[in-house]
């Protein structure tokens, strides 16, 4: 988000200016758990082990008897915590439940955790056609449908578990907006922007308004309306700062329209 790319600037500042206090590496050790967060006690174990505890490590190395910098390593052993007590479970199933869907959903989901998603996707698709519990397939269908659209970048593979999480869960909003997101990945921005509209009626969020303003930002200029298509995704860059593709549309944008200095910026 905006507010992350500006904390991380003023932390890397701090650093770079006060290399031998604590704080900087603080900071920046919290916006890396944030960014490495997914869902419920889930995170991406690989981001939290190299990137976001190097930083704890040096803070408490530059500041031991400061509190804040002890409560904030303290995260870090309930992360590990929890991702140890999954393990555990998965083992644990495996041995009591060798047969069971929800013992291949836990070894999937502790694939996830460690990056491995082929091996995951594997895991969860046995799972599916083992006639898994709904809430189970539910579940399975999200992690599948996320799998596809975050990780591997395949929009089209993520649109029949998004659409089966529909009609299993009598329109959840977020195979709604995982369904929208997939459209818009494919450039079918009047489906998006219908998936995502339904998605944002039941359930308000932010990412949901993120992806929304895009998908109306691009069916605006395919109508040729451009300012009206500048105002959408200037608004959607707000919740997301770091959106490579979206600032190459503003400066193409922009450039079209003479206004040079906005096309140079973006």
């Amino acid at each position: 988000s905006l507010q992350l790319h500006q904390a991380e600037r003023i932390f890397t500042n701090l650093i770079e200016k006060y290399p031998q206090s604590p704080f900087g590496y603080l900071g920046i050790s919290r916006i890396r758990i944030i960014e490495a967060y997914r869902y419920g006690d889930t995170y991406d174990m690989t981001k939290i082990r190299q990137e976001a505890l190097p930083f704890a490590i040096k803070a408490l190395e530059l500041g031991s008897s400061l509190r804040a910098v002890h409560e904030h390593y303290a995260i870090f052993e309930q992360i590990f915590e929890q991702y140890y007590a999954k393990q555990k479970e998965a083992q644990e199933s495996l041995v009591q439940a060798p047969e069971s869907p929800e013992t291949f959903f836990l070894i999937a989901t502790f694939l996830g955790d460690q990056n491995e998603y082929e091996k995951a996707l594997d895991y969860y698709k046995i799972a599916l056609d083992m006639n898994p519990t709904e809430p189970v397939r539910l579940k399975i269908l999200k992690r599948i449908a996320l799998i596809y659209l975050s990780e591997y970048h395949q929009p089209q593979e993520a649109i029949p578990y998004c659409e089966e999480g529909i009609q299993l869960s009598g329109n959840n909003p977020e195979f709604h907006e995982y369904l929208g997101r997939a459209y818009l990945d494919m450039h079918n921005y009047k489906l998006a922007e219908e998936q995502l509209s339904h998605a944002l009626r039941k359930v308000k969020t932010d990412f949901g308004e993120y992806y929304l303003l895009q998908a109306e930002g691009y069916l605006a200029s395919e109508e040729g309306k451009n300012a009206e298509a500048l105002q959408l995704f200037e608004k959607a860059l707000s919740y997301r700062q770091l959106n490579v593709p979206l600032h190459y549309t503003l400066g193409n944008l922009y450039y079209e329209m003479k206004n040079f200095e906005k096309a140079y910026h973006h």
